[in-house]
């Protein structure tokens, strides 16, 4: 993350990972699930011309917790 503060520029150094509890669902899911297959499953959706898209990972993390 950048900031601009008098005149100079300054930035944070933040390691998202140590921001989310250890209690919350994801980090209990990850525990138990390997999800390394989503990438190869989802490789023939891909577009050949390298659109950008939702990672699939986040998709089918975000899925889970609705």
């Amino acid at each position: 993350m950048m900031s601009k503060k008098d005149g100079q520029m300054q930035m944070i150094v933040m390691y998202i990972c140590g921001l989310i509890p250890q209690k919350h669902l994801l980090k209990q899911i990850d525990k138990y699930i390997n999800f390394d297959f989503i990438g190869e499953k989802a490789m023939p959706y891909y577009s050949k011309l390298w659109r950008k898209s939702i990672d699939p990972f986040c998709m089918i993390k975000m899925l889970l917790m609705l």
